[in-house]
């Protein structure tokens, strides 16, 4: 898709989180500026609003030590087959975090945990996944040790559940990914219990002005099945840009700073997503 909006001269813009699609975007760079187009991927929740985050909050920092992005979305909303299938697909996948200034190796649905966030949507039970941030908060972020993230499902035993996949498909690489994805979209529809409410949270660690270490959480939560919404919103605020004639750098890359978090947050002005950011001493 992208290239053939390249080819006929078409600013292209996606939503899509998978690492290396969206890291790798920048390989069709030097023909998108050749066409004066943007082709701009992963201008969803990651890493758009999560670099947005960063641009709005590194003044506080004169280090930033750690990152750690959680995206908890509600059960009761209206989803789709293709994200339940994408992350049937990759349970299990081994991919790169870097904790502490080194590299490990982990996969998607490791490490279980837990995930707080505002009232109503309260703790979440999360695990890793693979995203475009863990590559490039790294590569953009001087002096940074540590990048996480985490996502998972409500109610708790779909979350057990999804865990459970993830450690059998290690073993078991040839099981039929997408047709178990069918029945855990068919699944997920009739589960009862869960929240219409979910959201996001980025916290960043460091150091301030003063030498003191301090640690800023920003969260944005979509109550009333609102959270898709707030996915969808970079890509409806960089698209209005374009539109609008404002300038737009040329070229392909993933979405790194392309908005700002104003305008982000202007594109949801009609939803009910609330957002919150609070500094305390780490």
């Amino acid at each position: 898709m992208a290239e053939a909006c390249l080819a006929n001269k078409i600013h292209y813009i996606d939503i899509a989180d998978a690492r290396r699609f969206v890291c790798d975007i920048s390989r069709l760079n030097e023909s998108a500026v050749k066409q004066g187009v943007s082709i701009v991927s992963g201008a969803g929740a990651l890493p758009t609003i999560s670099s947005a985050v960063l641009a709005r909050t590194a003044p506080g920092f004169a280090t930033i030590e750690e990152c750690h992005i959680c995206i908890a979305p509600g059960h009761q909303i209206q989803r789709g087959i293709a994200i339940v299938r994408a992350g049937f697909e990759s349970l299990g996948a081994d991919f790169p975090q870097l904790a502490d200034g080194r590299w490990h190796s982990t996969f998607s649905g490791n490490h279980h945990r837990l995930c707080e966030l505002g009232h109503p949507v309260g703790k979440r039970e999360v695990c890793d996944f693979d995203v475009p941030d863990l590559e490039l908060w790294p590569q953009r972020v001087q002096g940074i040790r540590t990048v996480t993230f985490g996502t998972g499902l409500q109610p708790r035993l779909l979350q057990k559940g999804l865990n459970a996949w993830a450690h059998l498909f290690r073993f078991m690489r040839q099981l039929g990914k997408t047709h178990i994805a069918k029945w855990g979209h068919k699944l997920a529809e009739i589960w009862p219990g869960g929240s219409p409410h979910g959201g996001m949270s980025v916290t960043i660690r460091g150091t301030n002005q003063d030498g003191r270490r301090i640690s800023l959480k920003w969260e944005a939560l979509g109550l009333n099945g609102s959270g898709p919404d707030i996915a969808a919103a970079p890509a409806a605020a960089l698209a209005l840009k374009i539109i609008r004639g404002e300038p737009v750098t040329n070229g392909a890359y993933p979405s790194w700073n392309t908005v700002s978090l104003e305008e982000i947050l202007s594109s949801l002005d009609n939803e009910p997503v609330v957002t919150s950011t609070l500094v305390t001493p780490d």
